[in-house]
């Protein structure tokens, strides 16, 4: 498998998605709760700042910033740990995640804010949530309540 180069994976804030393989079942709840659990662990050993996320049956977004980690290299890691887990626990085997993501640099404020907004709404579109508070794998109830569960998200001070 051939490697595509990144242009720039260091001090930049990322919107990135990733999917499951296309025979893989969809996340089950306590599957979507294995990811958050993965990806706060990221972000508590400092990998990346996170501005934003939501575990969808399918397919995840962040909206992060690589800090002790480049992009790459974090996205491996979870993708890697929280696919050994799910499938230990689904007894299955064969691989989760496809091998790639989609990334976007965010290069306008405009840009941070309609990716956030993108995230938050997807359950919504999606027919899973009737708003997006009404889903529990985002971060729309830290941005907007200000708690602290399901993963913490980091602030950011833009212009």
């Amino acid at each position: 498998m051939s490697r595509l180069r990144r242009i720039a994976i260091h001090d930049r804030i990322f919107f990135v998605t990733t999917n499951l393989t296309p025979n893989s079942a969809v996340l089950a709840s306590a599957e979507r709760d294995i990811v958050l659990r993965v990806i706060a662990e990221y972000r508590d050993r400092g990998a990346f700042w996170l501005f934003a996320y939501c575990i969808m049956p399918n397919h995840f977004h962040l909206l992060l910033s690589p800090h002790n980690k480049d992009l790459p290299t974090a996205l491996r890691g979870i993708k890697s740990v929280s696919a050994t887990r799910i499938i230990n626990t689904r007894h299955s085997r064969g691989p989760l995640w496809q091998p790639r993501y989609f990334d976007n640099i965010i290069r306008r404020v405009s840009d941070f804010w309609a990716k956030l907004e993108y995230i938050h709404n997807n359950p919504v579109a999606a027919g899973l949530a009737s708003t997006p508070r009404d889903w529990q794998w985002s971060s729309y109830p830290a941005i907007m309540d200000r708690a602290s569960m399901p993963i913490p998200v980091d602030k950011i001070d833009l212009p």
